[in-house]
């Protein structure tokens, strides 16, 4: 995480110790802006982390499993080998629609905290999330099923048609979970779906390739969504505390680091600010939304391959 340290004054550095005794604590009616710009910047910071994670755990996906267009991902092996290949799709699956889930779900948190929930920026916000949750089959249904995943379900199943070994989402299997029991609207979900595929005279098993690559589209997409609704209140707030620590230049301090932070007390506690000299602002967010859409595009030109495939090869 690497947002906040806590620790005993007495345990601090003799040189931070020596900052902060002899530098300017921001008065009290500072402390509200102190406080709205490092909580701001500890979530900015957390939703962002949260999304490297999402990343790391697609790329492990990606380069650790190499799942082919057709849903293979070996050739013949044995019983052994089998059930290891097994267990890995079930990790990296299991890690990758975890961390979707937990960001997507920590954005929203944020941006009603911060905004409020009747603002216009959570409400469009929100419709965004309700819209792809609605009509987004892959990120519904990967959505949900975190919820296996946190009840001690292995969400993919593998088979073999004796020269590879293949993996996919099986409703049937999905359908009836052990020890388990899943959401009404998502077991009507599985019917339904189960019952189109086998109209057309085909097996009730979804591609999971195609399935995860929608999925991080959504995910990258609804990420680029927060940057764009939560900037008005990052630059509002980051303009009240700047304004406010420029117009006193003596509130900052220099740490044993080299950085400039400032300061507040309230009670027995000293709160650090740090890195004052690296505003989180209206600049940040921008840039963070220009790399967002770089990765968007390379997500939805992924989706395109799989989607062609899929086309080329349905009857």
């Amino acid at each position: 995480m690497n947002t906040l340290e806590k620790l005993r004054f007495e345990n601090a550095s003799n040189e931070l110790r020596n900052a902060v005794e002899e530098g300017e604590a921001i008065p009290f009616d500072g402390m509200a802006n102190a406080k709205a710009y490092s909580d701001l910047c500890r979530e900015w910071e957390e939703v962002r982390q949260l999304y490297r994670l999402f990343d790391w755990n697609y790329w492990q996906y990606k380069n650790g499993l190499c799942l082919g267009y057709d849903g293979s991902i070996a050739e013949k092996i044995t019983a052994s080998e089998f059930d290891a290949i097994s267990i890995a799709v079930n990790g990296y699956v299991a890690n990758l629609i975890s961390a979707g889930r937990n960001l997507a779900d920590y954005m929203d948190s944020v941006l009603k905290g911060e905004t409020g929930k009747g603002s216009g920026s959570y409400s469009r916000y929100k419709k965004e999330t309700v819209r792809k949750y609605e009509k987004e089959q892959a990120y519904y249904f990967l959505y949900e099923l975190r919820n296996y995943v946190q009840h001690g379900q292995t969400i993919v199943s593998t088979y073999s048609d004796g020269s590879k070994v293949y993996a996919c989402f099986d409703l049937g299997q999905l359908s009836e979970p052990m020890h388990f029991s899943a959401k009404e609207k998502v077991k009507k979900s599985i019917v339904d779906w189960s019952c189109r595929i086998e109209d057309h005279g085909g097996q009730t098993k979804l591609s999971l390739g195609n399935y995860i690559e929608e999925y991080n589209c959504e995910i990258r997409d609804l990420y680029l969504s927060f940057v764009d609704a939560i900037k008005p209140r990052m630059v509002s707030v980051s303009r009240s505390f700047f304004k406010m620590v420029d117009n006193r230049p003596s509130l900052i301090c220099k740490s044993p680091t080299g950085d400039a932070f400032v300061f507040y007390i309230e009670g027995d506690t000293v709160h650090i600010i740090n890195g004052i000299q690296r505003r989180i602002a209206g600049a940040a967010v921008s840039e963070m939304a220009k790399t967002v859409r770089a990765d968007r595009k390379k997500a939805k030109e992924a989706l395109r391959e799989w989607r062609r495939f899929l086309a080329r090869v349905r009857p």
